[in-house]
Order: structure tokens, then C-alpha cells, then sequence
């Protein structure tokens, strides 16, 4: 699970470097979450469970990327 937590981590950083922002792929950072999200079955017993704070924060990061590009284009 830590290892997943460093997989989304640019997505969580604040970026302040043009190029870097433009270097993120949102489509493919969040198609590759969605295949991890596939993986975890929905019980309330054993087994991985979905992270709701991890998944809106991933998805708060992805916007933050976006609004970057958009408002680095005005």
C-alpha cells in the first residue's frame, strides 16, 4: 500500500515548475487508479478496501494539474 502511496504522490505535491506540470499524463495517471481500484473487492471482511480519502485526494490532484495547464495557456 506505501508503494501505491508513491506512485500518486505528484499527483498530491503542489508543482511549480511549468515543464514539470506539463510532464504529468492525467488521462494515464488516473486510467492506471481506476485498474488498481478493479483489483479491491468491496467486502467487509479480509482483503484490501477502497481508501476514500486516498481516491479524493487523488482526484483533488488531478483537477489542481488540469487547472494548472488551463491557466498557464491564458
Amino acid at each position: 500500500m506505501a508503494d501505491e502511496k508513491k506512485k500518486f504522490a505528484h499527483l498530491l505535491q503542489p508543482i511549480r515548475s511549468l515543464s514539470d506540470n506539463w510532464d504529468i499524463d492525467i488521462a494515464n495517471e488516473l486510467e492506471d487508479y481506476l485498474e488498481d481500484l478493479e483489483e479491491l473487492t468491496f467486502s467487509f471482511e479480509d482483503g484490501p478496501s477502497l481508501n476514500f480519502a486516498e481516491a479524493a485526494l487523488v482526484i483533488q490532484g488531478s483537477a489542481c494539474v488540469y487547472s494548472r495547464k488551463v491557466e498557464y495557456l491564458h
